[in-house]
């Protein structure tokens, strides 16, 4: 279950982060279990550290935004400013965005696309059927 922890986050510079908010998952709802929160390891800000799971401490490494549209969500970490970002090989880790580059050939363009929704998530409410509900 994965719930709101912290609703304010503080960044780096002591200031409150806008918009950011950090997410527990509780792995068991047996009384004194302690929430795992989704960390950036070792709080990297470097593109490519690995996301894991880690007791929840309230830091800007464990403080994700989602950037959306109503139709694309995107989730930035709140610390390092990265997206997260779903690798080949299933690993998670925080990436810039995938952007265009000047006269992009076709070809470019669908690796663009295909990098791209490797960071698009669905976020909404669980619905029967799905997660275990």
């Amino acid at each position: 279950m994965w719930t709101k922890l912290f609703p304010k986050v503080i960044g780096a510079d002591g200031k409150v982060v806008k918009g950011a908010t950090s997410y527990a998952f509780q792995p068991s709802l047996q009384p004194g279990s302690r929430p795992l929160c989704i960390d950036v390891t070792g709080d990297s800000q470097q593109a490519g550290a690995a996301l894991e799971l880690r007791p929840c401490d309230g830091t800007p490494s464990q403080a994700f935004v989602f950037l959306t549209n109503d139709v694309q969500t995107f989730v930035r970490n709140a610390g390092s400013g990265l997206q997260m970002t779903v690798e080949a090989d299933g690993t998670v880790v925080q990436r810039g965005f995938f952007k265009r580059v000047p006269n992009e050939t076709p070809e470019q363009s669908r690796e663009r696309n295909r990098l791209t929704n490797t960071q698009l998530f669905r976020v909404g409410p669980r619905e029967f059927g799905v997660g275990g509900a």
